[in-house]
């Protein structure tokens, strides 16, 4: 709710040095009305429970980020519903393939059978 005053009455106020600016031409007054359920979540922003998931948030949002902007999680490379979950499966598979501290030894064995194609010219018969 916000409040109006009129300039005149604030010259005459002894509250005058914290409020009132030389020159303002209106003076309002704002005041806030929380309903009870904003007041829940207040006191529930307060808990040790909340607290507990605000500090783990951050680890959420890094990875989400992550399939957004490293595998292209942003766009939806097909349509429909099936192939929407393929995309987010294969996607967080491959991000948690990424994770595993055996990437390298799984990166080697997933592409050395093809790494002969490009060495070798290719046969006519």
């Amino acid at each position: 709710m916000t409040y109006y005053f009129d300039v005149e009455r604030c010259h005459a106020c002894p509250q005058a040095q914290g409020c009132y600016k030389d020159g303002a031409k209106s003076k309002t007054y704002n005041v806030t009305i929380k309903s009870g359920l904003h007041k829940k979540q207040t006191e529930f922003q307060e808990t040790e429970s909340f607290k507990e998931l605000a500090r783990t948030r951050y680890k959420i949002e890094a990875k989400n980020s992550e399939l957004k902007h490293r595998h292209g999680y942003d766009v939806a490379s097909s349509s429909g519903l099936v192939g929407m979950q393929l995309q987010g499966t294969t996607t967080i598979f491959v991000t948690n393939l990424k994770e595993s501290s055996h990437w390298g030894e799984l990166k080697d064995l997933l592409f050395r059978p093809f790494s002969h194609i490009k060495n070798k010219k290719r046969i006519r018969r």
